[in-house]
């Protein structure tokens, strides 16, 4: 019987990116290979409790949606291809950017991260660009604390071949909406781009 390492199951909006606004049912997977300094969902971070592949979908057969965004922690440390299979949904896929799986060719839309300075943590650059090269459509996505991890960000452009749209997103505790449009302002990225603050943070949502 196929078991998941699953820190929860909830309903909400999405609140970052492309699909900013969208209703949708999240499965929080457990288990992450990183540490960002800055990262909010640290409870997901240890794989403690399972839960069946029967149990997590009869979970979002409650939800009247017709996405699934599977999260983390970093969902794919587990072989999430038999749970998109079972869900019978499109599936979104949210990613750190540093494990490759084949499985991302089946998934609807993809929100793969670079991990800026701030984050204390390193991009495998390889394997960000293996991701990016298969995803059938989505986006690649940065936080943003300072000056320096927005250089960073432009400049790593220059090392991958990025043909989904950027989301610059800044840091809650660190910066400002109207900071992070100032240095975009100040030195402009030549590249399709939006900037965007996480809405359900906003509207005290999960």
């Amino acid at each position: 019987m196929q078991k998941y390492f699953l820190s929860e199951i909830f309903f909400s909006i999405n609140g970052e990116g492309l699909q900013i606004g969208k209703p949708m049912a999240f499965i929080r997977l457990a288990g992450c290979n990183l540490r960002c300094k800055w990262c909010d969902t640290k409870g997901s971070w240890i794989q403690k409790d399972q839960a069946t592949l029967e149990d997590i979908v009869k979970e979002v057969s409650k939800y009247n949606t017709e996405w699934v965004c599977i999260t983390g922690g970093e969902p794919l440390l587990q072989d999430i291809e038999p749970l998109i299979k079972k869900l019978q949904y499109k599936i979104s896929l949210e990613t750190n950017g540093t494990i490759y799986n084949d499985v991302i060719k089946k998934i609807d839309f993809v929100s793969v991260d670079i991990k800026t300075p701030s984050s204390g943590m390193k991009n495998d650059f390889k394997v960000l660009q293996k991701i990016l090269g298969v995803m059938s459509y989505g986006q690649l996505k940065a936080v943003i604390s300072d000056k320096n991890d927005y250089l960073f960000v432009k400049k790593s452009l220059n090392d991958i071949d990025l043909n989904f749209p950027l989301i610059l997103q800044p840091n809650f505790f660190r910066l400002s909406y109207k900071e992070l449009f100032s240095l975009y302002i100040e030195d402009p990225i030549d590249h399709d781009l939006r900037i965007l603050m996480q809405i359900h943070k906003i509207g005290d949502l999960k």
